[in-house]
Order: C-alpha cells, then sequence, then structure tokens
C-alpha cells in the first residue's frame, strides 16, 4: 500500500510539473524559448565605459590598420551606412567620405605613423563619445612626381554605436585639422 501512495504522489507532481512547462511554453508562444543573445543582453544592460572602451580602441586600430594598407575595401567595412563627416565646412555622407577618402589616399605612399590618444571617451545612453587627438606623418607623391613628407595634427570628435556583436563603429566624425607641415615647412 505504500508503495502506491507513493507512485500516486509521484504521478501527482509529474503532471504539475508537465502543466508548469506546458504552461510557461504558451507564454513564449514557442514550444521551446530560444536563448538570448549576446546583443539582447548587452542592450538591456548599461553600456559600462570600462568594457566599451576597449572595444572602441579595437575598432579604431582596424581603421588604421586599413588607412595604413591604403585599403579602402576593408576601411568601408567599418563604415556604418548612416556615417556622417564634418571638416572644413563639408559635411559627407558615407558614400562621399569613401570617394573623399579614395582621392586623399591616391598620393600617398606609405604612413610612417599613426597615433592617436583619447582627450575624452564617455558613454551617453547606447552611444560612445570620444574626443581624439592624433598625429599622422605620412610619404605623399606631389603632381611632379616628387616624394614629400606630410604630417598632419587633427582633433576629432567621434560618436560610436554598436551595429554588430562587439562591433563598435562611427556614426559621426568632426575632424578638425590642426596643423599641417609640408617636408617641415608649415601650410597650416
Amino acid at each position: 500500500m505504500m508503495h502506491k501512495d507513493f507512485q500516486y504522489k509521484f504521478a501527482f507532481c509529474f503532471v504539475l510539473i508537465s502543466i508548469f512547462i506546458l504552461s510557461s511554453c504558451k507564454e513564449s508562444n514557442s514550444p521551446l524559448q530560444s536563448p538570448k543573445t549576446e546583443a539582447s543582453i548587452k542592450s538591456a544592460v548599461p553600456l559600462v565605459k570600462e568594457n566599451v572602451r576597449p572595444e572602441v580602441e579595437l575598432s579604431l586600430m582596424k581603421l588604421i590598420d586599413a588607412l595604413k594598407a591604403k585599403d579602402l575595401t576593408l576601411y568601408a567595412r567599418n563604415i556604418p551606412e548612416n556615417f556622417q563627416f564634418r571638416r572644413a565646412g563639408m559635411n559627407l555622407d558615407r558614400k562621399e567620405y569613401l570617394e573623399w577618402l579614395e582621392e586623399e589616399w591616391r598620393p600617398i605612399v606609405k604612413t610612417n605613423f599613426y597615433e592617436l590618444s583619447f582627450g575624452k571617451f564617455e558613454i551617453k545612453g547606447d552611444e560612445a563619445h570620444t574626443k581624439i587627438s592624433t598625429r599622422w606623418e605620412r610619404q605623399v607623391k606631389n603632381k611632379t612626381g616628387q616624394i614629400e613628407t606630410h604630417f598632419s595634427t587633427y582633433e576629432e570628435e567621434a560618436i560610436w554605436k554598436m551595429y554588430n556583436e562587439n562591433s563598435w563603429q562611427p556614426q559621426f566624425l568632426n575632424s578638425n585639422e590642426r596643423s599641417f607641415l609640408v617636408d617641415g615647412i608649415q601650410k597650416k
């Protein structure tokens, strides 16, 4: 008799658990609940500067590597469709910006160095706001075919957004050229 009581209690518990599982599945309108993706988890969790900054730095390194290699295709992969660029009265969308870069990069023979430092890094909602100072020295073929050394300094403000899992891309870039030297002679 005691053995039968145990069977009934076990069967009753099994039925209760089954009903609980089935009712949970009905709430999600799916027999199997889909696991949360990393992106959906991140969107629910506030962004933390210490976690975002290395990801933005990695994206910057990809852009700099593409610049040094003069690989516009690689560079373009890291620029979103809604990108906006401003410099010295220019206001360019992504397509115009990439066309402009192609013209700017054409006479470059090689980049000697490209350095940057963050002046500001802030999280505002789902965006990272940066202020970056850069120094870029490159060998450039002038109109007569001679090689010149061009050295520029920039102060750039950018707004970054996450477009894919752990892929931060610049949505907006305001670039101000602070100085420009050709073979050591100040041009700006």
